[in-house]
This record gives structure tokens, sequence and C-alpha cells, in this order.
């Protein structure tokens, strides 16, 4: 469509600009909500000194009382191999147990698996719908990498349009690298379709 072919003029430093989307997103600890997570304290602060087999210890019981939180925190730990040895299968096993638990995190931290072929192989189509769950539920960064896969049209047709929604949603919620991109991403589109675009965000209507 034409709206992709003008976008290749500026692809370079576009994607010079997209290329975090692809990082784990880091945060000191995960600001959804538990039922125990006064619980979670301790193995947070073992965590956070580097003591990780004991935030291993205390993350798991948790988990094992299916709390989406620590099984997250599995997730992590197995993926980094912190206190334990490094196991992508495990870190997926429980990212999915997460994320059917309602942590928003960790459907986004399965599409990073699959975006960089982590642990398993690249896969943007199969990174695509945890994406859109997450963005859907208003989580920044997987509005930001939903937004990317749309404009690169890798998982999904391309949409240089529907792209910049959702890089303008995560860029509202100040997102560094969102805020970096829209700019570039808005000179792909012509005016029509900035304010198509807008309208949507505006309406908070997913569909074009």
């Amino acid at each position: 469509m034409m709206q992709n072919m003008r976008s290749l003029k500026l692809k370079p430093a576009l994607f010079m600009a997209l290329f975090m989307a692809l990082f784990w997103v880091r945060s000191g600890y995960s600001q959804e909500t538990d039922p125990d997570l006064d619980a979670h304290k301790a193995a947070l602060a073992a965590y956070e000194k580097g003591d990780f087999e004991t935030a291993f210890a205390h993350w798991k019981l948790l988990a094992e009382k299916d709390s989406p939180l620590a099984q997250y925190y599995m997730a992590v730990l197995y993926r980094d191999g912190a206190g334990v040895p490094q196991d992508y299968v495990q870190a997926r096993s429980w990212y999915e147990r997460a994320a059917n638990g309602g942590s928003v995190r960790a459907l986004h931290d399965l599409a990073v698996m699959y975006q960089g072929g982590v642990g398993v192989a690249q896969n943007f189509a199969a990174a695509f719908p945890y994406l859109e769950l997450a963005a859907a539920r208003g989580y920044a960064p997987s509005q930001y990498n939903l937004g990317v896969l749309l404009l690169e049209g890798k998982g999904t047709e391309a949409d240089a349009m529907l792209g910049y929604v959702w890089i303008y949603r995560a860029a509202t919620q100040g997102l560094e690298q969102a805020l970096a991109a829209q700019g570039l991403v808005a000179q792909t589109l012509t005016l029509d379709q900035l304010q198509e675009a807008r309208h949507i965000v505006e309406a908070g209507n997913d569909s074009q």
C-alpha cells in the first residue's frame, strides 16, 4: 500500500529507533497485583541482593500455589540462569502458566522470546497474538512492540497507520522508545492517515 511505500525512505533511521523492541523490559519489580504480594517481599529482597537461590526458593513455593506473579519471576530466573541453570524450556513453561493466570508481563515476555528467537525458533506470527492481548490491556511495551510488527509486516500484514496507532498509545504512556519513534513513524503517513490514527486512539477503538 502507498503508506508502506512511503515508509521506505525513513527505514534506516526509523528501525534504528525501533531496534530496542527486542530487548527484555526490565523494571525492579512487577507492578502487577497479587494476593500474596507481601509474601513476595523476602524473595524480592533476596533477588535485589543477588541471592538468586533464596529468591528462587521463595518464589517456587508461591508459584506452586498458583501465584501468577511468582510464576512470572520463576520464568525470569530460568530465562536468565539466575539461581538455577539457564533453561528456556522451563522459562517458557512458567511464562505460559503466569500468562494463563493473568500476568500481562508474561504475555509480553513470551512474545519477546518468539520475536528474538530466544530458546525457540524465531516466529513473529507466534509473537503477535501475545502482544495483541497485552497491548489491549494497556501494557505500553507490548503496544510498542505490536506497532513495530505492524510497521514491518512481521507476523501480520504490514499496516503503517495501525502500527502508528499502537506506538502513539505507548508514547502517551511515556515509553521512551515510543516517544523516540513516534515522530519518525508519523513522517511515513499522510495527513489523513495521521488524523485517522489519532481519532482511533482518542476513541479507544482498536480497529481501523
